[in-house]
């Protein structure tokens, strides 16, 4: 079963590896985006990615004819070079997958940046000018450490990913996460997740029983 480095999408692992002082968690994700199973929102620990439980379920669940892949990330002491590393992603983030999750969010680094306008009767609106190629990290260097350095990085376990798309939507984001207190929250959090789950499943039904019932009465 093939697992990707979010932060390398081309690098297939092929194997949960254990690193010294390292956490990882992983994501999963299809090919089409919008599968509203509560275990495709999950941030999932090393021992639950590894459960009969969880394995049986990617091997069975596709969504739009796609299985799930795993996304792994990692919580760690990062050092500048990693960083700089960083490949661009395949046009998506993971960012609301860890807020759902009660993963803590310490800050963000935009690589192409925003132009500000203000017009004369004060209202700001912002532009992007878009870039000739991707942004290369090495020309962004002191920008990045600075933001690391803010976030005391040689002495704070960090989650950091890059999520970029160069297409008609643009973006190209550095994102830093913190564990925080989700490993207490945990199953809070999959409780809401479940609980919205629900209630759109609710809403579904409600609507196509409401038009149901419309066309039906029409028919009279």
């Amino acid at each position: 079963m093939a697992i990707r480095s979010f932060n390398d999408p081309n690098n297939n692992l092929h194997f949960f590896s254990k690193k010294k002082n390292v956490k990882q968690f992983y994501i999963l994700g299809h090919f089409f985006y919008g599968c509203e199973n509560p275990k495709c929102e999950y941030v999932f620990d090393e021992s639950e990615i590894q459960s009969k439980k969880i394995q049986n379920y990617i091997e069975n669940h596709k969504y739009e004819g796609y299985e799930a892949d795993i996304y792994q990330f990692e919580s760690k002491l990062w050092k500048l070079d990693e960083v700089l590393q960083l490949k661009i992603s395949n046009g998506w983030t993971p960012e609301y997958k860890f807020e759902r999750s009660g993963f803590t969010f310490v800050g963000s680094i935009d690589l192409i940046g925003r132009n500000k306008h203000v017009s004369e009767n004060g209202e700001i609106t912002y532009s992007i000018t878009r870039p000739k190629s991707v942004c290369n990290l090495e020309e962004k260097k002191e920008q990045i450490k600075a933001e690391l350095e803010k976030l005391d990085y040689k002495n704070k376990n960090l989650i950091i990913y890059r999520t970029s798309r160069y297409g008609l939507a643009l973006w190209d984001i550095i994102d830093f996460w913190v564990e925080g207190n989700q490993p207490k929250t945990k199953y809070y959090y999959r409780l809401k997740i479940n609980i919205l789950f629900v209630k759109e499943k609710l809403k579904s039904h409600i609507k196509k029983t409401a038009f149901w019932v419309i066309n039906k009465n029409q028919e009279y």
